[in-house]
């Protein structure tokens, strides 16, 4: 009986160590991963516009950003895990790798390595054509779709004297294209593919599919003296006009309307971002002011005026290209930010006198300004890194028009007496 019980006191000893060790010890689960992302933003010849994102770190934080392995910026992180980081004073089509290291708490804790090579700056050696227009045409405005399909609006007489307000090149031959609209022809061409296309004309006409047609104003008042002398759009139901006496209207995919604004303005020029949809234009006034005005949805202000800037600067065309607002006036280029509201001289040509009246830009190493000098056309080319001043072939030169793509750029405007469109081709 006692050795029964000594080894039934061994069995439950047994039991009882293998049921403990057997035991599951509670999961942890791992701490989450902390993490510096960098990325590409966009990138010009001379500038980096680089995304941090930042995984499982609270903020505040402070980081500095090693651009080849030499620390160039130190950066407070205060609201944002998402943020985007700009660097300038680049050079054109150079490689170089940025990083951000922490410096906070978590010291140690580095972004992925990224090498960015900047753009190359394009070619500024261009032939050129000059296509004189039949007496007595005025040519205001051009889009270019490709080489073979150039559009040019204004009133224009073709060579058999038949008057039309627009003229197609389809790589041949000119030919107009729809009937006259308005004898006084049409001012400016927007277009948002080859297949619609809008024109100001002092209310707007549409061209869709082949088909033209005028677009419904019968709920906007034009008081005397306002008309829509110029148009941009984002996409078919994000259309703007702008024109003299603060002209204003928007279509919005449903109907046109007229957005009220100080008369005061004449307003000589519109772009936009083409990604948000919103409106910038640029107006002038008896005073001598200069504004810019932001223009969304149903409503305009005034973001910046030059008048009030020290020196007084003074602008006449603007071209929207990723976030900043290229102008250009009397001998002289800015940039305008659109999220810092600063404006930066970029070209000053004094003591030359060069009266740039239009600007394009398509890419941030290709972007265009035409007026002339006295008498003398002038094309200023920006090729990312430099400005160079082109002589066109023509005296007596006027510009009314300019647009690009790719190696092709077109010029409309006043050559003497008679319109011409002056075709330039990069070499």
């Amino acid at each position: 009986m006692k050795m029964n019980l000594k080894w039934f006191l061994v069995f439950s000893l047994l039991v009882t160590v293998v049921c403990f060790s057997c035991k599951e010890e509670p999961i942890i689960p791992p701490s989450p991963q902390t993490k510096l992302t960098l990325s590409v933003e966009d990138i010009s010849c001379t500038e980096v516009w680089l995304n941090l994102k930042l995984e499982n770190i609270s903020l505040p934080i402070d980081v500095k950003l090693n651009k080849n392995n030499s620390t160039i910026r130190l950066i407070d992180l205060i609201y944002s895990a998402d943020t985007t980081i700009y660097i300038d004073s680049l050079l054109p089509n150079q490689a170089n790798t940025f990083q951000i290291i922490s410096l906070s708490a978590i010291d140690g804790i580095m972004s992925n390595e990224l090498q960015v090579t900047t753009l190359d700056i394009t070619n500024s050696n261009f032939s050129m054509e000059l296509i004189e227009l039949n007496w007595p045409s005025h040519a205001d405005d051009v889009w270019i779709f490709s080489e073979n399909n150039i559009w040019v609006v204004g009133d224009i007489y073709d060579s058999s004297g038949t008057e039309y307000n627009i003229m197609q090149w389809d790589g041949i031959n000119w030919k107009g294209k729809g009937r006259v609209f308005n004898s006084s022809g049409i001012y400016s061409i927007c277009a948002i593919d080859t297949n619609i296309i809008y024109f100001a004309s002092g209310i707007v006409l549409k061209y869709k599919n082949g088909i033209f047609t005028w677009e419904d104003f019968s709920n906007i008042s034009l008081p005397n003296g306002q008309s829509v002398e110029k148009i941009w759009g984002s996409s078919e139901n994000n259309v703007y006009g702008v024109g003299p006496k603060g002209t204003i209207v928007h279509y919005n995919g449903t109907e046109w309307r007229k957005i009220e604004f100080d008369q005061q303005w004449d307003i000589i020029d519109i772009t936009g971002n083409p990604e948000t949809g919103i409106a910038y234009a640029v107006a002038s006034s008896q005073s001598g002011n200069s504004p810019i005005i932001k223009i969304q949805n149903n409503s305009a202000e005034i973001i910046f005026d030059g008048f009030l800037n020290q020196p007084i600067i003074q602008y006449f065309s603007a071209s929207e290209l990723k976030g900043k607002i290229y102008l250009a006036g009397v001998s002289q280029v800015w940039s305008f930010d659109e999220t810092t509201k600063e404006i930066k001289e970029l070209y000053n040509c004094f003591p030359r006198v060069i009266d740039i009246k239009k600007t394009y830009s398509s890419k941030t190493n290709d972007i265009y300004f035409a007026g002339n000098e006295g008498n003398e056309g002038r094309i200023i080319h920006f090729n990312g890194y430099n400005f160079n001043v082109i002589n066109t072939v023509a005296n007596h030169f006027l510009t009314n028009g300019i647009h690009s793509i790719d190696n092709s750029t077109i010029v409309v405007g006043l050559l003497d007496v008679n319109s011409f469109v002056l075709k330039l081709k990069r070499n």
